[in-house]
């Protein structure tokens, strides 16, 4: 026979089966969605999206599409989340790669990841709830196959300059989306199905702006971050436009709207850690810039900024938060102290835990029992050393460490003056990301995730570049 029948019976038995799966799709969300039509419209566009890549083997717009996507990361289809579908697909069209970069060399962060794993594996045996556990797992493990395709994609400068593209493209829409809702209210534009996280409202007379996020804090962190990233990239890889430091001065405007603390805190260390690690002359006229600047606006920001959004910033109001956090932390110590090596991932397991122990913990998760999935004390490293122990803490710490100590090496031994930059805004963009989580368990959330994910692959990709001599 020719290989045009065959071609045809192959073009036959595909079709069959992506109308098989639309009529399902369909089928399941007229059944179970409380959006149908959207839920319809949005897997159709998913399916189309993967048949087309495949069709012409175009397997990079798969992340393309996948980091276009980052605001719509909260859905989930029939109980599947975006990001384990796209991690499923991942796996397939990209797993000679995956198989590849699974050497040593390629992967700076693939000792620390084997001990994360082993935490996942031993403490998930000991879990009480292993649904949960295995449901975290399972995230985790969609976000390192994640970091694998998008390090393998970033193999050189047009690359990376293009990732950044499209970062650029989905901060400029989450910069809109932030204004909109500051005009027309939050509830005007949600990505996501359901309610915003309380923290979106404050005391009932203060919206906090969360932008494509259910809860403010991340949507502060996601501003800070990328106001320190694109300061970098406009110094780096887009010519020092002044398109590119608008886009900074925006993203700390929606910073802002957040009223987020600790976030606003961040990115101010950020920023000053990118002022003196360059050269001496630009070390002292930015520092002086940047104070000058602080002392002219302080008086002028004062009289226009509501005085509600004023008072979050009061001594006493942040005393009063701190203190609360802290007393959080300290009296949930006893988790650790009686389980060292963990106790399982999901909030079922640490709430069996906490309350095994008797420690104080937010009342919403005594009060609703449905809400109990969701138990953390207010601090991502603390929800690390609760669920996977101290060796699950030490790992993620290895993480971090490899991430510096790579960072660090590159701006000792690169003289092209684009990539020591790109690498020194990395380095301020992860101090940004880790101190914005100090305050909150954003270790667990998809979106705050994929973007610590991307620094990760950025900084792998850097190191596979350009210090492959200095292994």
């Amino acid at each position: 026979m020719s290989s045009k029948f065959y071609k045809i019976v192959f073009v036959g038995i595909i079709s069959f089966i992506v109308a098989n799966l639309l009529l399902t799709g369909i089928q399941v969300a007229s059944n179970i969605s409380s959006h149908p039509l959207i839920s319809i419209l949005m897997r159709c566009l998913f399916l189309v999206v993967i048949i087309i890549s495949f069709v012409l083997k175009r397997k990079k717009w798969l992340i393309y599409f996948f980091i276009m996507c980052f605001p719509f990361m909260r859905i989930a289809f029939s109980g599947v989340p975006l990001i384990k579908l796209f991690a499923s697909v991942f796996l397939i069209a990209y797993f000679r790669e995956i198989k590849d970069l699974l050497s040593a060399k390629k992967n700076i962060f693939r000792m620390p990841f084997i001990i994360i794993g082993m935490s996942f594996i031993y403490t998930t045996a000991m879990a009480k709830f292993k649904y949960p556990a295995f449901e975290e797992i399972t995230f985790y493990l969609a976000l390192v196959v994640i970091f694998y395709v998008v390090t393998s994609y970033l193999r050189s400068e047009k690359e990376i300059k293009m990732i950044s593209i499209l970062l650029l493209v989905i901060t400029i829409a989450g910069l809109l989306v932030s204004f909109i809702q500051l005009k027309y209210g939050i509830n005007s534009i949600i990505f996501f199905f359901g309610e915003y996280n309380p923290n979106a409202d404050i005391y009932g007379f203060s919206k906090r702006i969360p932008s494509f996020f259910n809860e403010a804090q991340a949507a502060g962190q996601f501003f800070a971050v990328m106001a320190i990233l694109f300061l970098g990239l406009g110094n780096s890889f887009f010519k020092r436009s002044y398109f590119m430091k608008g886009i900074f001065v925006l993203s700390i405007l929606a910073l802002c709207l957040s009223i987020t603390r600790i976030a606003f805190l961040a990115f101010l260390i950020g920023f000053i850690i990118t002022l003196f690690s360059g050269k001496k002359t630009i070390k002292i006229i930015g520092f002086l810039g940047f104070c000058v600047f602080v002392l002219v606006s302080f008086p002028i920001l004062k009289s226009i900024i509501p005085l509600q959004i004023q008072e979050r910033f009061y001594s006493y109001s942040q005393h009063k938060s701190l203190d609360f956090r802290y007393q959080l932390w300290a009296n949930s110590l006893p988790i650790f102290f009686h389980n060292p090596l963990g106790v399982g991932s999901g909030g079922d397991n640490i709430y069996v835990a906490a309350t095994q122990q008797k420690v104080k913990m937010l009342s919403i998760f005594k009060e609703f029992p449905q809400t109990r999935r969701l138990t953390h004390f207010e601090n991502s490293y603390l929800q690390i050393l609760y669920s996977l122990g101290i060796i699950g803490l030490l790992g993620f710490f290895f993480i971090i460490g490899k991430y510096f100590i790579v960072g660090v090496r590159i701006l000792k031994i690169m003289a092209k003056e684009r990539i020591y930059n790109f690498s020194n805004y990395l380095l301020a963009a992860m101090v940004t990301w880790l101190i914005s989580s100090f305050t909150s368990p954003q270790i667990r959330e998809v979106q705050p995730m994929i973007l610590f994910v991307i620094l990760l692959s950025f900084m792998n990709s850097l190191n596979n570049l350009y210090s492959r001599n200095d292994q």
